[in-house]
């Protein structure tokens, strides 16, 4: 009797998985996974496939509705730059962010890049010490212990001293600790929510969708983003290097109105109440860096990361930089890698050689064999595990902040993004990039084809995955 239920949820799953899934390697993907382990299969396609996209979208335009979008326009449109570009190469990468979200490319910003925990965290307890009015936080993982503890008490501190403060912690991310931060700080009246808890009944299907985004706001005067969670990892102990290497910045001017915005939307898509108290901008134009945020996410119909990789990878005249921990692209993005190599493009990618999630790093390496045969430079980076999100167009454009290079980034994960055009910190960042390839190994076709034979077996059947990941 089991075995027929068992076996009539199975057959419906299928149904449902060819009505509403487009993507062939998708469906064949979840239908092996269905077959071959039906009862482990059908729990994953519950928890992981089921889309719900067009609940998420729905939900995200009543609150981009209510957080007076109409106010940060306003504000921002004194800042937009209006000029065009003097290469048609950043033209047409901007191009793309006109079209699919409409945000202009702001000037007048002050961007700081911070590398690892032992330059960020400092600046950012500052800040935070130092606010007078509101703290805005949203991460995906928060530590409750070491460093994490460390913020806990300024934030508290904070509070207790009439500052708003309000948290977004993701739903699984702030379960990577216990007790959990959510937990202590709720203890000292902190208010604090999860993003799409993944206990509450009614976001249990909903665990694919994890906010990924690094933001923190101080009085509208001061904000942080990047790809940097709060963790201990990320801080020399008693010597030793940082054990994750990774990138933050500190912002200043006109930007910080667009990430105000979106962490206003994120509140209340978590907790179906609006930010009265906004920070009226007033900035001077001081600032040389031009700059626009992307935010992304499952509530959009467009892939707009996606979109803008590929026209920077069309769009280069001269090198591509990446930096990325999960290099698992779609057949887009390997293809348009190729092609800009092919062109004459010299491009260079640092991976991590000990990924933190042991058979991502197989699933890694499937890929890697064919854009070294076409030119493309692999390098592994020995001393820490690289969380660094980072891609470099020539001399000019810089895309950072918490996305991945995977489908994940591109379509499930709430991310925010910016676009740098300043050759400044562009230049500043190859020197972050050329500093970290030193100390990296190039990876060989012969490095790759060493491995025994279980372990390239156990890579190609992680790889069965990848439509998923």
């Amino acid at each position: 009797m089991i075995f027929l239920i068992l076996y009539i949820i199975e057959i419906l799953i299928i149904i449902h998985i060819l009505i509403n899934k487009k993507n062939f390697y998708i469906i064949f993907a979840w239908i092996s996974i269905c077959v071959s382990f039906p009862k482990i299969g059908i729990i994953l396609y519950i928890l992981l496939g089921l889309n719900n996209a067009k609940r998420i979208q729905k939900k995200w335009n009543i609150g981009k509705n209510k957080c007076q979008k109409h106010q940060y326009f306003y504000q921002k449109k004194k800042y937009f730059y209006l000029k065009s570009f003097h290469k048609k190469t950043f033209q047409d990468i901007s191009s793309i962010g006109n079209h699919f979200i409409k945000e202009k490319i702001l000037y007048g910003c002050n961007i700081i890049p911070l590398l690892n925990g032992d330059s960020a965290y400092p600046e950012m307890i500052k800040a935070i010490n130092n606010a007078k009015k509101t703290i805005f936080l949203s991460t995906y993982l928060f530590e409750g212990n070491g460093i994490g503890k460390e913020f806990i008490n300024v934030l508290t501190a904070a509070h207790k001293r009439n500052i708003e403060v309000k948290i977004l912690i993701d739903g699984v991310g702030g379960l990577y600790c216990w007790p959990t931060t959510v937990y202590k700080l709720r203890k000292n009246k902190v208010p604090v929510f999860y993003f799409l808890p993944i206990f509450h009944i009614y976001y249990v299907t909903y665990l694919n969708f994890r906010n990924h985004c690094k933001l923190l706001l101080i009085d509208g005067e001061v904000g942080f983003t990047g790809g940097m969670n709060i963790h201990s990892d990320n801080v020399s102990f008693q010597g030793k290097s940082p054990r994750i290497c990774d990138l933050h910045f500190k912002i200043n001017g006109p930007i910080l109105i667009h990430m105000q915005e979106i962490f206003n939307k994120y509140w209340f898509f978590a907790t179906k109440k609006t930010i009265k108290n906004i920070p009226n901008y007033n900035f001077s134009t001081n600032g040389n860096v031009l700059c626009r945020g992307i935010s992304t996410g499952p509530y959009q119909k467009n892939t707009l990361l996606q979109n803008i990789l590929i026209t920077a990878l069309g769009s280069a005249r001269k090198k591509i930089q990446i930096i990325t921990p999960y290099f698992i692209p779609n057949n887009i993005i390997f293809e348009s890698l190729i092609s800009a190599s092919i062109r004459g493009i010299k491009i260079e990618i640092i991976l991590s050689k000990n990924n933190n999630i042991k058979f991502i790093k197989g699933v890694i390496e499937s890929f890697l064999p064919d854009l070294i045969k076409k030119g493309i430079i692999i390098y592994y980076y020995t001393n820490a595990f690289i969380h660094t999100k980072l891609f470099l167009v020539d001399d000019f454009f810089g895309l950072v902040g918490s996305s991945n290079l995977d489908t994940r980034s591109f379509k499930m994960n709430f991310e925010y993004n910016l676009e740098i055009y300043s050759k400044k910190i562009v230049k500043d960042l190859n020197i972050y990039f050329n500093d970290l390839k030193k100390r990296s190994l190039v990876v060989s076709i012969n490095d790759l084809k060493s491995k025994n034979f279980f372990i390239r077996l156990k890579n190609a059947f992680f790889c069965l995955f990848i439509p998923i990941l």
